[in-house]
C-alpha cells in the first residue's frame, strides 16, 4: 500500500473511545433526544474526543501530532469523508466496516483504503458485525 502505515495505538485507542461513547448513547436520554441520526452522531463523535483527550497521558499516551490525527478520526468520522491521513482513513474504515451493528451493509465507495474495499473483506466484516447483533 505504498509503504504507508497506520498508527496502530491511534486506531486502537479511537475504537476503543468510539464503542465506549456508543454504549453510553445506549443509556443517554439526552443524547436520543436529539431529532436526527446524523446529529446523535456528531454528539457520540465529540464525545469520543473529549474522552481521550482525557485519558491522553494517564491510560495511553500520544504527541500533539498524533493526538490531531485521532482527534480528526473521531470527529470527522460519521461526515463521510474518505480523503485523510492513512490513520485517520484506517480509523473511519474500521467503523464502516462494522455497520452492520445497525443494520446497513458497507458498500466500497464510502470505504477510505484499497484494503477495506476488498469483496472479501466486506463481505467478513459484515458477517462478523451481524453475528454480533443476535
Amino acid at each position: 500500500f505504498g509503504g504507508a502505515r497506520a498508527v496502530v495505538a491511534i486506531v486502537a485507542v479511537v475504537l476503543a473511545a468510539h464503542v465506549v461513547q456508543k454504549r453510553e448513547q445506549l443509556d443517554d436520554a439526552w443524547v436520543r433526544a436529539v431529532p436526527s441520526r446524523e446529529r446523535q452522531a456528531v454528539v457520540a463523535d465529540a464525545r469520543a474526543a473529549e474522552l481521550a483527550r482525557e485519558l491522553n497521558g494517564r491510560v495511553f499516551s500520544l504527541d500533539r501530532r498524533e493526538f490531531g490525527l485521532l482527534e480528526q478520526a473521531c470527529r470527522e468520522h460519521s461526515d463521510g469523508h474518505t480523503q485523510a491521513d492513512i490513520t485517520v482513513q484506517t480509523c473511519w474504515d474500521a467503523d464502516r466496516l462494522d455497520l452492520g451493528r445497525v443494520g446497513i451493509r458497507p458498500s466500497a465507495r464510502h470505504l477510505c483504503t484499497e484494503a477495506a474495499r476488498d469483496k472479501a473483506v466486506i463481505a467478513s466484516a459484515y458477517a462478523r458485525s451481524v453475528r454480533r447483533l443476535r
